[in-house]
Formats: C-alpha cells, sequence, structure tokens
C-alpha cells in the first residue's frame, strides 16, 4: 500500500470496563460529556488533538478547544479529543494489550489522519513520546508507515523546533485557527488522490506556518537547514465565538468562561518570551467580546467570565468592558475573574468592579525586588504604588495578595537577592500594619533564558545558585505574613537545556523517556535520578553550549529556520538593558507616571444580585436516573454537572447569602461511583415560579450521556436529606458469585466485624463492626439478581459499600464486571 491511509477502528468499550474499575480516576477516560458534536467519526479526513498531561489539564486548556471547534466546524472534517492518561491507566492498558482511544468516538488513535499536540512547555517533551509509545505509534517520523497519522506539533514550546525534530512529522508556528482547516483540506484531496504520505507531507509544507522536518538536512553538529518558516498571525473580530464546546464532567484546573480580550502584548518585558513571540498586538472590541460572553454563559452554565490577555493593564477598553460585564451578568450572580495584574490606574478600577460577586484572588506579576531592575527589563512598577495598592486592597475587605517575582535575571550588579530579600520584608510588615489576617502569598520562579526574547543568548544561572539563593531568601525573611513557594531549580534546568538545544536533543529526551521518564512537569513525577545520569552522559561542551551564554555575535540554532525578529533588534535592545544611565531617566519618567491617588479606588458600586433571588419562594424535586459514562463521575462532580445545565436551562434557583454565594440545591445520600442508579433525587430552591413541562423538555436536553431526567415536582417542604431505608438490586453476570452471595445472604450474623484502610490516615487500617442482619431487609432472589433494603449508616447499620466489599467478598474491580449494582430506590 504505497498511498497515505490511516483506516477507522472502533475500541470495544466492554474491554475497557475491567480497566476503569481499577483506576485512581476513571471518568479521566470515559467520555460522554455534554457539547460532544453530532458527528459520526467516518468522516474524510480526522484529527485528534491532544494536550500532554492529564484530563483535568488538557480540558483547561484554551488553545486546544479553538482547534477542536474550528475543525468540527467543517464538513466531512472531525475532530476528537485524547488526554495523557495517568501511569495507572496506561500500565493496565498494556497489560490488557488495548489500544489508546479517543474520548469522544472511542476510536484507537490509528484511525486518524492526523494527531496534533499543544506543546506549551519543555518539561512535556517526554510526555509525547509516552503517548506515542501508549499507542504504538514509532517514535521516530521515519519509522511510521502508510496507516499511521501524521504527527503535528504547535504550541509555544516549539518555537525551537529543534529538538523534536526526530518525532515530528510536521511543526506548526503561530496561530492555527485557519491553517488547520487549511491542513484538512489538503489531506481530503490527498487521499482522495491517493497520495503517499511523503507526497502529503510535501503538499502540507506550502501552508504558512507549517514546517516538515523531513524537508530540512540536519549536520553533525544538529543545525538544521532548510526553508526559513515565518510564524502566522491570525486576525479575527473575535476570538471567543465558539460553536463546539465539550464540557467536563470532572472538576479541571480553569473551568469558567474565557474571554481572550487581545492577543501580543505592547509592554515588551524583555525576558518574556509570550511578549515576543504573540506579537502583533489584536484588540476586541467591548462590543464582540460581551456577545461572546451571553453565548458562552448560555452554552455552558458557567457562574464565573475569566478575561484572558498577556497584559490586561494594556487593553485600551478595560473599563469600559468590565462595566458592560458587571451591569449584564452581576444580578444572574456571574462573577468575573481578572489574571495576574500589573499596578496600573487602569486596573484598579477594573478590580474593584469585579469584587461584587465573587471576591477572586488578586495577583501581581512584579518580577524583580527593585524599581531599577524592574524598569530595566521593561516591567515598570514602582514599589510605592504598589505599597499603596495592597494597603487599599487590605482596607476594602481583600485578605490575601499573590505577588509572582523572579530569580536569575541577568544582574549585572549582582543585587537580585539582597533586593528580594528587603522587597520581601516590607510586604510583610504592610501585610502586619493592617490586620491579623491579612497574609501574601508569593511564588518565586526561576528565569530561564528563552529563544526570541532579548534575553535568549544569557548564561542560565546553574542549579547551585539558585538553592543558595532560595536558602537565603527563606533564612532572611523576618515576616511570617509572606509565604513562600518557588519553582523547583532541577525543573528550571531541565527547561533551560530543552528550550535551546538542537536535534541533537533528541537522541537524550528519548533516552530519559526510555528510562522511565515522563510527567516531568510534576514535582512528584520527575524523576531526577534519570535524568541527571542523562544529562551527565551529555558532552561537556555541548551543555555549555546549550546552557549559555551565547556570543553576541552568533546565529542561534533556531534563527536558522525559523523567522522571527532581526537578531540586531535584540542586540540592540541588550545594549539598552545594559546602559543604567538610560534607564534610569526612564525609570523616573514611567514610574511618575504610575503614582496612584487616593481618588482611583472611588468607583461606583457595581450591581449586585436582587434580594429577591435570596428568598426561597418553593422547592423543586428533580429526579433522575445515573448509568452509562455518568457512574464514573464522583457525587461532588455530578453535583456540579447537573448545577450548570439547570442554569443553561434558565432555572431562577435561589442564591445563598455570604461571601462566596452559590445557588442553594440539596441532594441525598451521595451514590458512590461505580454504581448505577434508577432514581435519584436532588432539591432546589426557587426564587420565583416556572412552567414544569416547558423545562422538562429544556432541561433534558441539557443533561450529558448517563443522565436522564424522569420527573418534575413542587413540594411544599423540602424532606430530610437522608432517608432511613435504600433500595438496591445486584445483577450477577457470573452464575457461580451469585450463588455463593445468595449462600451468604442466607445466613447472615447480627453483626459484623472487618479492618479497612483509613483514608484519613494513609497506611493505616481501622478495625470496623457494624449491624448486618437487621440491616439487611427485604431480601429477593430472582433468577441471577437479588434485591434487597440496607438501612442508614447513621443507626450503625454497615454501609452498601462495606458490605459488597467486606461481607460479600466482591472487590470493586469486579463491579460491573461480574456484577451490576442499582439503587432502586428508598422507602
Amino acid at each position: 500500500m504505497t498511498e497515505f491511509s490511516p483506516q477507522l477502528q472502533f475500541v470495544d468499550k466492554n474491554n475497557l470496563t475491567g480497566i476503569l474499575q481499577r483506576v485512581e480516576k476513571p471518568g479521566r477516560y470515559a467520555g460522554g460529556e455534554f457539547g460532544i458534536p453530532k458527528k459520526t467519526a467516518d468522516q474524510s479526513v480526522r484529527f485528534l488533538l491532544t494536550y500532554p498531561d492529564v484530563y483535568e489539564l488538557g480540558m483547561s486548556n484554551q488553545g486546544l478547544k479553538i482547534l477542536y471547534d474550528r475543525i468540527n466546524r467543517n464538513e466531512n472534517m472531525l475532530a476528537d479529543r485524547l488526554f495523557l492518561p495517568w501511569p495507572d491507566f496506561a500500565n493496565l492498558l498494556r497489560e490488557e494489550s488495548l489500544s489508546l482511544y479517543s474520548l469522544d468516538h472511542h476510536v484507537t488513535v490509528s484511525s486518524f489522519d492526523v494527531w496534533g499536540f499543544n506543546i506549551s512547555h519543555e518539561l512535556h517533551f517526554t510526555n509525547l513520546l509516552y503517548a506515542l509509545d501508549l499507542a504504538n505509534v514509532p517514535l521516530h517520523r521515519e519509522k511510521r508507515m502508510q496507516s499511521e497519522p501524521l504527527i503535528m506539533l504547535g504550541g509555544t514550546a516549539v518555537t525551537n523546533p529543534l529538538p523534536l525534530f526526530d518525532f515530528a512529522d510536521c511543526i506548526f508556528l503561530g496561530d492555527g485557527e485557519e491553517a488547520i482547516v487549511e491542513a484538512g483540506r489538503i489531506i481530503q484531496k490527498c487521499k482522495e488522490n491517493k497520495r503517499s504520505r511523503c507526497e502529503l507531507l510535501k503538499e502540507l509544507s506550502a501552508i504558512d506556518g507549517m514546517l516538515i522536518p523531513s524537508l530540512y538536512h540536519v549536520d553533525h553538529e544538529g543545525i538544521a537547514s532548510g526553508p526559513i518558516v515565518k510564524k502566522r498571525n491570525y486576525f479575527a473580530d473575535s476570538f471567543s465565538d465558539f460553536e463546539h464546546l465539550v464540557l467536563p464532567n470532572l472538576e479541571i484546573t480553569q473551568d469558567r468562561v474565557v474571554l481572550e480580550v487581545s492577543r501580543g502584548c505592547s509592554q515588551g518585558c524583555r525576558f518574556c518570551h509570550a511578549g515576543t513571540w504573540k506579537k502583533p498586538v489584536r484588540n476586541i472590541k467591548p462590543a464582540a467580546l460581551l456577545a461572546a460572553a451571553h453565548h458562552l454563559i448560555k452554552k455552558t452554565g458557567s457562574d464565573s467570565i475569566s478575561l484572558n490577555s498577556l497584559s490586561l493593564a494594556d487593553y485600551p477598553y478595560l473599563k469600559e468592558l468590565v462595566t458592560l460585564l458587571s451591569n449584564d451578568f452581576s444580578e444572574k450572580g456571574i462573577s468575573l475573574s481578572l489574571p495576574s495584574l500589573r499596578i496600573d490606574k487602569n486596573t484598579i478600577p477594573a478590580l474593584l468592579i469585579t469584587s461584587g460577586i465573587r471576591r477572586s484572588s488578586v495577583t501581581f506579576a512584579l518580577e524583580a525586588g527593585s524599581d531599577l531592575m524592574r524598569s530595566r527589563i521593561h516591567k515598570f512598577v514602582s514599589e510605592k504604588s504598589l505599597h499603596q495598592f495592597i494597603g487599599g486592597l487590605f482596607e476594602r475587605g481583600w485578605d490575601l495578595v499573590k505577588i509572582y517575582f523572579m530569580l536569575g535575571l541577568p544582574d549585572p550588579e549582582g543585587t537580585e537577592v539582597n533586593d528580594l530579600i528587603r522587597a520581601l520584608n516590607e510586604l510583610g510588615f504592610i501585610a502586619k500594619k493592617h490586620g491579623n489576617r491579612k497574609n501574601i502569598n508569593v511564588t518565586i520562579s526561576l528565569f530561564v533564558p528563552k529563544p526570541f526574547t532579548t534575553f535568549q543568548k544569557e548564561k542560565f544561572k546553574n542549579e547551585d545558585y539558585f538553592m543558595q539563593a532560595i536558602y537565603r531568601v527563606k533564612n532572611e525573611l523576618r515576616s511570617r505574613r509572606v509565604s513562600i513557594k518557588y519553582t523547583d531549580p532541577f525543573m528550571a534546568t531541565l527547561e533551560s537545556l530543552l528550550s535551546r538545544s538542537d536535534v541533537r536533543m533528541g537522541k537524550y529526551i528519548e533516552e530519559a523517556y526510555r528510562k522511565g521518564a515522563s510527567f516531568d512537569s510534576w514535582d512528584d513525577r520527575l524523576r531526577r535520578d534519570i535524568w541527571r545520569d542523562v544529562l551527565a552522559s551529555i558532552p561537556e561542551d555541548i551543555l555549555k553550549l546549550w546552557t549559555g551564554p551565547f556570543a553576541a555575535d552568533a546565529i542561534l540554532p533556531w534563527e536558522k529556520i525559523v523567522h522571527g525578529f532581526p537578531r540586531s533588534w535584540f542586540q540592540k535592545d541588550y545594549e539598552k538593558f545594559l546602559c543604567t544611565e538610560d534607564v534610569s531617566t526612564q525609570t523616573n519618567e514611567e514610574l511618575s507616571q504610575q503614582e496612584l491617588t487616593d481618588d482611583v479606588f472611588a468607583v461606583p458600586p457595581s450591581k449586585k444580585i436582587p434580594e429577591e433571588c435570596y428568598r426561597c419562594v418553593c422547592h423543586l424535586k428533580v429526579s433522575y436516573k445515573k448509568s452509562g459514562s455518568m457512574i464514573y463521575i464522583s457525587h461532588l462532580d455530578t453535583s456540579d454537572v447537573l448545577r450548570k445545565a439547570l442554569r443553561r436551562a434558565g432555572v431562577p434557583m435561589t442564591f445563598s447569602s455570604g461571601f462566596n454565594k452559590h445557588e442553594r440545591m440539596h441532594f441525598e445520600e451521595p451514590l458512590p461511583a461505580y454504581i448505577h442508579s434508577e432514581i435519584e433525587i436532588f432539591y432546589v430552591e426557587l426564587w420565583k415560579n416556572i412552567d414544569l413541562t416547558k423545562l422538562m423538555n429544556d432541561l433534558a436536553a441539557e443533561l450529558p450521556a448517563g443522565i436522564t431526567l424522569t420527573g418534575l415536582d413542587y413540594v411544599n417542604k423540602r424532606p430530610p436529606m437522608h432517608a432511613p431505608v435504600y433500595t438496591f438490586r445486584l445483577e450477577f453476570y457470573d452464575q457461580d458469585l451469585f450463588s455463593t452471595v445468595e449462600i451468604k445472604m442466607k445466613s447472615m450474623p447480627e453483626r459484623f466485624s472487618y479492618d479497612k484502610p483509613d483514608h484519613k490516615r494513609k497506611g493505616c487500617i481501622k478495625h470496623m463492626e457494624r449491624r448486618l442482619q437487621s440491616a439487611i431487609g427485604d431480601i429477593h432472589f430472582v433468577h441471577s439478581s437479588v434485591s434487597f433494603s440496607i438501612e442508614h449508616t447513621t443507626t450503625e447499620a454497615i454501609s452498601l459499600s462495606d458490605f459488597i466489599v467486606y461481607y460479600l467478598n466482591i472487590p470493586v474491580k469486579d463491579w460491573n464486571m461480574k456484577v451490576k449494582i442499582i439503587r432502586t430506590g428508598k422507602k
């Protein structure tokens, strides 16, 4: 077979059941979320999109959401999702010889034409190999066959594409909204014309921003020569107008509506890779953002909107936008949150306006410990304004402020550690001055020189330097009001090597992976021992080259194949950084403009939730069934899924009073994971009556697969949330097990003693003794099933889970394999 031809292959979901019963968070791998496009898997062109980390992080990634939406808007194209399985699930896949599969349609990786990865961090590099290996896709591009997907990489960590040259078929540079669709059309045409993999790659190279590693010559020093590719920029009236948006069934890292107010940054911080790479600045008008917010709130049921920008303080319509959003959403209980801020006259009113519903934490990125150094790196923030602003926040009810600092920046005078210690102690004094509950959380990141920045040729300060600096900072901190977290110096060392290396680094990335490295960005998963051995095997001259410094006139490896700013521009800007006199003059001018006056805190009060929305006029009883993929979702996550569905359906739920307001919902006895239910009930307090016939249809349309609405009723009074007795049915797939259970249930003792792990104390066992015979009633055996009732644990009765696991001796791994457990009601 000479033409490029991946073949569609479905995974048998029945083969996954036994694995899902044995992993920590099965909901990560079950799929079935609300919002999956109603497309069949047999589309002409199929993309599999992956963020190379776990579900909770991948589902929070905005870039992946954008590409997923863009692809699925097109007829004959399909985008599906896959996130990296945690080692427990991955090991079971290997043991059972099962394929890695997509979440939406449960098809194998080899079914897709393109497997795209958003590589946003260098410490994801081994995760790329982990994913390929788990899917049985050859790690090296030249070994892949016509039936295997193209491996396409994008994201901010591939602006220097050389370290991943060996593993990628395509590397895309820049904004991918238009390019991903262009790639889909080329793939469709090439498949129709029965083109080979090699011919397809040549066609894809015509896309602006697309780099094809196989078209480059790599010399013995790891330097690639070939076409120079220019980063691609996307211009639009809105970056947040999603049509296809999958809503998670699990709690994820960033679960809110995100409005991308701008791309690019005009601030020009000399250390910042994103600030340079994402130029030019593209601001979205407030009217378009307001329309997008209404659309996304309706589509998601979220109760929070976050404004996303590299430098929100520079967005020219900030106060206007925040006022519009507050006017439209505050009365609905929807809060606004802002990213890390710069101390600026424009950001203060915005921050105060957004504090009306849920007061989010306030974060500032200062980076350096002195006014002079901040100005030298183009972070124009005066210490006087900072102290004034923090004091103003403490006086207005905030108890916590978060601040980011950085160590390891170019420091000609050698004062950065002393400056940081002084700054932290002064912040501690301010917190103490304003009351007992005021605190400041400080995160110290470690500077890593990155490509396409003014400091791209700087030397990376080594691990020992950072360890000593952090020790000094912690040892000389005089205030308990300031708590410190910091980046692992070894992680920063590894990131530095990966970010400025060349093609030769691929060999060492693979070696680290083969020895067991993966999830390197997780502190408890980073295999420092493996990486230290690998780094020790790199010749010293190459290691010094990759850690810098580079000569002032050096042509850096990535500059030979990626078009960025001219080298002369970076060199001139670096010379300006070194010129202390110019910086001092600029410092005084910039900081004088940032001086704050008392009137900046005089902001009109934002709209609040109307008083009528706090008063309950009736209770709505909601009944539903739980089955399918939802049995793998915890009670807390299920309740959040239902809360969002009620919001999308427009249910007028009563709000709680207090600091962080939320809708008042009351759930009956939580249903353990892995258990089906024929009747689940919860109650919602409403501030006005609504038409239940219409709501029945509206709410049913907003529920994910696995939750079936069975009834809506008004009740005069909400009953107790714990029924005295619940009823269950066990349906057996294993006849021998059924016979054993029948014998045991016919001869139950009155009390039952057993030992079980103590989840509150890791590694400990606790002894239990519970009522058994008198707690289990209404026993009926029919064919291969048994139904029974069980009293609530408040009567010293054994819990359902303990009854099944410890008395009937059916471990959780056998649930849904040998027996199906169903809650059927209550008495």
